[in-house]
């Protein structure tokens, strides 16, 4: 035989806790004798601490990320594919600089 403790709600008086034998009972009488159902229980959620601390600044900017502001302040896709190619194209060509030097 064995014991868990699960989570009640009554109906009058709310949540509650109670240890009864496995498997776990859909109803169980609270302490003023109303049938409370069974309910989930919260899962236990803990924050480290230094996942609650904001960062004073964002991520840099990674070289291969794109910029699409332009595009949300309303610049032709078409000019600015061109734009992002040329980007591309100097950068290729800064790259092969390097190596023959």
């Amino acid at each position: 035989m064995s014991y868990a403790i699960a989570e009640y709600q009554c109906p009058l008086h709310g949540r509650f806790e109670a240890m009864v034998e496995r498997p776990i009972p859909d109803d169980v009488p609270c302490e003023c004798g109303v049938p409370s159902p069974w309910v989930i229980s919260a899962p236990l959620g803990r924050v480290k601490v230094a996942e609650a601390v904001t960062r004073a600044k964002s991520d840099p900017h990674r070289p291969n990320q794109l910029d699409t502001r332009p595009l949300a302040d309303g610049m032709p896709y078409a000019e600015w594919r061109a734009k992002e190619a040329k980007k591309d194209l100097d950068a290729r060509r800064q790259q092969n600089r390097s190596r023959v030097a």
